[in-house]
């Protein structure tokens, strides 16, 4: 697990970066750091390429709706990432285009079984809670199939 804080906009893109070809890392926190659309642009873009990360948690930054598109786009590339943590980002309101967006997005997803991010618009919310838990039931069946198939 890696915990970063406190760290330049630019030492965040060197860290984004890196994580394109990173193979160890699986738990991610980049709580509160700061980080703007620059450095969340970077990131997407190693999220689109990363194969091993499972959790990754930006909450209390500075992130805007298009932002967070672009980071559900990512993820959704490798099929990989099992929570993402997005709440608390510098616009609380990220409009009805954006949400709708990302629960779009989110629907496409099949590994996805925690996300941490406030939709206002009821029917992108509820579409969304929907889904997050069928991957969630799906993941579920699969950890108890594979424990029953071991006895």
């Amino acid at each position: 697990m890696c915990i970063l804080q406190n760290i330049s906009v630019e030492r965040l893109i060197m860290f984004a970066e890196a994580l394109k070809t990173n193979t160890h890392l699986v738990t991610l926190s980049m709580a509160n750091t700061r980080m703007t659309d620059k450095v969340a642009k970077k990131l997407a873009e190693a999220l689109e390429e990363n194969k091993s990360l499972k959790t990754l948690n930006l909450e209390s930054n500075f992130i805007g709706g298009e932002s967070v598109v672009n980071l559900v786009e990512a993820i959704n590339k490798n099929q990989i990432l099992t929570e993402l943590r997005l709440e608390n980002q510098r616009s609380s309101v990220l409009g009805v285009k954006v949400e709708m967006k990302i629960s779009k997005l989110v629907e496409e997803n099949n590994t996805l079984i925690k996300l941490g991010i406030v939709l206002d618009i009821a029917d992108a919310r509820i579409r969304t809670q929907k889904h997050i838990q069928r991957n969630h039931d799906k993941f579920r069946r699969n950890r108890q199939g594979h424990v029953n198939a071991t006895d």
